[in-house]
């Protein structure tokens, strides 16, 4: 999970940092490919290795934390979506996005694969 994680922030860095004026405003290559959060995704599955590790230790009250953390990368997500949605150079896009790329679990493409 902290590998996926580490490679999605990696990738989100890259396009943020090197993108030129005029290119595409949307991330989808790389994790982003099958994933609009793939960096939530693979901190979601580090938490639930925590959690199944204080379940195997006897510590269930553990879950509350990740539980919380969950919750939180929950709220960061729909945060980030309505930012990409408000923006008037993005949100066309961002919809064409939506409805082809898993919000959270990686899962192959279901139907733009032209603009991606």
């Amino acid at each position: 999970g902290l590998l996926l994680a580490h490679v999605a922030d990696n990738e989100l860095y890259e396009f943020v940092t090197t993108r030129e004026m005029g290119e595409a405003p949307l991330l989808c290559t790389g994790t982003w490919r099958y994933s609009r959060h793939p960096n939530h995704f693979g901190e979601g599955l580090f938490w639930t290795a925590l959690g199944g590790f204080a379940l195997a230790c006897g510590a269930g009250w553990m879950l509350v934390g990740a539980a919380f953390n969950f919750a939180v990368l929950y709220q960061v997500t729909v945060l980030v979506e309505e930012r990409m949605m408000a923006s008037p150079a993005r949100s066309h896009l961002y919809k064409l996005y939506q409805k082809s790329t898993s919000r959270l679990i990686p899962w192959w493409k279901l139907a733009w694969h032209s603009q991606g």
